[in-house]
């Protein structure tokens, strides 16, 4: 008669450590899909905003209109100068250029001619004021101001820059600590 091995399995220590394994994998994934969704955020809101600056210096040429940018700690705003009564206001027939708030935990930082800008904190009220002047000009001319932008995040070291220069160009330099 044949003996059968009556231990078929595993063994409980060998299930603890698959379990642990399993564990530190998850684990590891979970940080870095969340660090790269963060820097990916980053970007695509940097992104956002270097096209939304072409979009209003081409309308500016096309219609010669002056547009401005204003930028604050947690958004930013698009202007259009009032030629007639030479006040700034919301440019209410683009919509793509609304007001924007930026997701909870990214900042901005504006720099102009070297200096850094203090930024105020974007009232989400909205009144028939006039508008603040803005601190980046999209001129008709095709000018802009020239100027530095940094896009933090309060979950990632990493950061984005934007600068502008007078000739209209932008440039974007992603700033990877990783």
């Amino acid at each position: 008669m044949k003996k059968f091995d009556t231990q078929r399995g595993f063994t409980l220590l060998e299930l603890m450590v698959v379990m642990v394994l399993i564990s530190i994998i998850a684990g590891w994934f979970f940080l870095n899909t969340n660090i790269a969704g963060v820097e990916r955020h980053l970007r695509l809101e940097a992104e956002r905003l270097q096209a939304l600056i072409y979009m209003a210096a081409e309308e500016s040429v096309l219609y010669g209109r002056e547009y401005g940018l204003e930028i604050a700690e947690d958004g930013y705003a698009f202007a259009v100068l009032n030629p007639d009564t030479q006040i700034w206001e919301t440019p209410a027939e683009m919509r793509s250029l609304r007001p924007r708030t930026l997701p909870a935990g990214m900042s901005l930082e504006l720099y102009l001619e070297n200096t850094d800008v203090i930024l105020q904190v974007e009232e989400t009220e909205e009144s028939d004021e006039e508008l603040p002047q803005p601190q980046i000009f999209v001129l008709s001319s095709g000018e802009l101001t020239p100027f530095e932008l940094r896009l933090d995040s309060e979950f990632s070291e990493a950061f984005v820059e934007l600068e502008g220069f007078v000739t209209g160009s932008i440039e974007y330099r992603w700033n990877d600590l990783y």
